[in-house]
């Protein structure tokens, strides 16, 4: 399903300088966060991969970030808080699953920010250099 576009009243702006955009689709979210001149700061990528749910955040001083999302206490009385629990080494087939996946869905996604996003998931699933 492809991602379509979330109104903007129904997305919180924390941050004065930048503007948070959000694209939803079935069983994926993505968030990205624009400054001035249309200039990515960071997104986030949330889908289903391999059977979990997964969370793909690039920052300009981290990179691209895997984590999978661990819903919570299964069988608790009560839906625990998920969290994020990053993975080290960012395992290069779930990174290339998620590409494949957004490049097949971002139709709707504005040319810049689609861009963006394939190129920083392609370069964190190139080999790293000498």
């Amino acid at each position: 399903m492809s991602l379509r576009k979330v109104k903007t009243v129904f997305i919180r702006q924390q941050d004065p300088g930048l503007k948070k955009s959000w694209y939803q689709g079935q069983d994926c979210d993505l968030y990205v966060w624009v400054g001035a001149h249309n200039t990515i700061e960071r997104f986030q990528l949330a889908v289903s991969l391999q059977g979990g749910e997964h969370l793909l955040e690039w920052t300009p001083r981290d990179g691209v970030r895997l984590g999978r999302v661990d819903p919570g206490e299964p069988g608790a009385p009560f839906k625990g808080t998920p969290v994020v629990r990053f993975l080290s080494g960012e395992p290069r087939a779930l990174v290339e699953e998620a590409r494949a996946w957004f490049l097949g869905s971002a139709e709707q996604v504005p040319g810049y920010a689609r861009d963006f996003v394939l190129a920083r998931l392609a370069e964190a699933v190139e080999p790293a250099g000498p």
